[in-house]
C-alpha cells in the first residue's frame, strides 16, 4: 500500500526481489494533498513493479516542500538539499514513474518545482539535464473530474520531453477518483487498477531494454 511506503520527509525505498537487482525505478507522486488519490493509483504501478523485481524509490513531493524555482535564490544559496537528494536518486535510477494530479488545468506547482531544482547544474558543475537524459518515463494521473488529468499530462509530457526523458506510451487516466477507490485503495472498476499495474510493467520492460 502507498501509505507504508511513506517514509521521513518523503523519501523511501522498497526492497527488491531477490536475484533481480539492477532495475532501479524512482516514483514521484506530485501531489498537493496529503490524501492525494494520484497517490493510490501510483501504489498500484509500484506494486507491480516490485512483483516483476525492479528496486522502486518513492517520492512524496508533498511531503519534501521543494521551494519554487528561482535564479537568484540559486546564485545566492545554491540548490537546496531537496534538490541535491533528487538528483541523487535521478543519477543511480534508470525508470522515472509520475503520478500526476492536475490542478487549473496543468500539473501542479510542486511537480514543477522538483523538475525545474532537478534540472539545474549540481555543485561539482555537472549539466544538470545529465539526470534526467537517457531516463525511460511513464505517467498516470487520477482527476475528480471527467477528463481524468489528460489537461495536465499533456503539458507534464512536454516538460519532460524537453529535459530528455523518454516517455512510454503506457498512461493512465482515471476519471471520478474521489469515488474510485475502495477503502483497500483498490480500484472499484478494475480496468484502471490494471492499466496503473500495467504502466508499471511496461516501465520496468522498458528500462531492462536499455
Amino acid at each position: 500500500m502507498c501509505r507504508p511506503l511513506r517514509g521521513p520527509a518523503g523519501w523511501n525505498r522498497s526492497d527488491p526481489k531477490i536475484g533481480q537487482v539492477g532495475t532501479k525505478i524512482l516514483a514521484l507522486a506530485g501531489s498537493i494533498v496529503s490524501t492525494c488519490f494520484n497517490r493510490r493509483l501510483l501504489d498500484l504501478s509500484i506494486q507491480a513493479m516490485q512483483a516483476e523485481g525492479a528496486e522502486v524509490t518513492f517520492i512524496d513531493l508533498h511531503e519534501t516542500r521543494f521551494p519554487h524555482f528561482s535564479f537568484d535564490d540559486e546564485a545566492k544559496s545554491g540548490l537546496p538539499e531537496v534538490a541535491l537528494e533528487l538528483k541523487r536518486h535521478l543519477a543511480t535510477h534508470q525508470g522515472l514513474l509520475v503520478a500526476a494530479p492536475e490542478f487549473n488545468g496543468s500539473f501542479c506547482s510542486t511537480l514543477k518545482a522538483a523538475i525545474d531544482w532537478g534540472s539545474r547544474p549540481d555543485p561539482a558543475g555537472r549539466d544538470g539535464l545529465a539526470d534526467f537524459e537517457g531516463k525511460v518515463g511513464a505517467l498516470i494521473s487520477a482527476s475528480k473530474w471527467d477528463h481524468a488529468g489528460l489537461r495536465g499530462l499533456d503539458h507534464l509530457r512536454t516538460v519532460l520531453s524537453s529535459v530528455g526523458v523518454t516517455l512510454i506510451p503506457q498512461t493512465v487516466s482515471m476519471p471520478h477518483a474521489r469515488d474510485a477507490f475502495t477503502p483497500e485503495w483498490e480500484t472499484k472498476n478494475p480496468v484502471y487498477g490494471e492499466q496503473a499495474r500495467e504502466a508499471g510493467r511496461a516501465l520496468v520492460r522498458a528500462v531492462r531494454r536499455l
